[in-house]
């Protein structure tokens, strides 16, 4: 990448960290957008002339014409205000590398605690102390899981766990 081309990239990102950061509906006065880029051209470039100019120029033209931003002159003024344009949220999404959401038709599926998606973690998570647990299954009158209660129970970590508690769960499960 050329020298030009990272001087435009970080004015761009100075504009975007700014107008990210406005309240939706508020416009940037354009001299606070200046005074950052004069800020970055000085003490990151050592370049105390103007050349700062010319590169915000390009770099606006190229957000407006994108339709991330609307530029307008303000009557009688030196000054114009900068507002997010329609395609805005574009532009955020390309700058903070959020991906597109893509449509993905799985067809028909027929079963229950499935998950599909994009990061997959499920959140539908059973909390139920080990007592509640014991009353429940004692009630539910499966041997089966009585006996396995049984026997995790009587493992000597889970014993150490628990400690004394662990002989009052097990007379649940008689």
């Amino acid at each position: 990448m050329v020298k030009e081309e990272k001087i435009e990239r970080e004015i761009e990102k100075i504009t975007f960290s700014l107008m990210d950061s406005l309240i939706d509906g508020k416009m940037l006065v354009s001299v606070d957008l200046q005074v950052k880029i004069q800020v970055f051209f000085e003490r990151t470039l050592s370049d105390t002339s103007n050349n700062w100019r010319d590169y915000t120029a390009r770099v606006l033209n190229r957000l407006e014409d994108s339709g991330f931003l609307v530029i307008q002159q303000e009557f009688n003024s030196v000054y114009f205000t900068i507002s997010k344009g329609l395609d805005f949220e574009e532009w955020q999404n390309k700058i903070k590398g959020v991906e597109k959401m893509s449509e993905i038709n799985i067809g028909t599926v027929n079963a229950s605690n499935m998950q599909v998606g994009n990061g997959n973690t499920q959140e539908n998570i059973t909390n139920i102390s080990i007592s509640e647990l014991a009353e429940k299954i004692s009630k539910s009158g499966d041997e089966e899981a009585k006996s396995q209660l049984k026997s995790f129970l009587n493992n000597s970590t889970v014993g150490s766990l628990i400690g004394a508690g662990v002989s009052s769960l097990i007379s649940i499960l008689q």
